[in-house]
């Protein structure tokens, strides 16, 4: 189990190289409430305010805005409330 303050050290990790290192995630949808799952992505990009970050589909190139408090798990950790 982690706690919120963990989220960020673990999303924004960058490798030796300073590229984006590869993780999988849960986040609730806001508009529908339904969970869903983001497997094999990087964060390229955060914002403090509001607390967002910006996930890139590497299977897809798919790229989506996920608000800090609708992250629920990362690579397979719960997130504690």
């Amino acid at each position: 189990m982690l706690f919120h303050n963990a989220i960020p050290h673990i999303i924004e990790k960058r490798d030796d190289k300073g590229a984006p290192v590869r993780f999988d995630c849960v986040f609730i949808k806001r508009s529908t409430g339904e969970k869903v799952f983001a497997g094999n992505v990087q964060c390229i990009s955060s914002h403090f305010k509001p607390r967002t970050y910006n996930l890139k589909f590497t299977d897809s190139g798919e790229i989506r805005k996920v608000r800090h408090c609708s992250i629920i798990e990362v690579n397979g950790q719960k997130i504690s409330r």
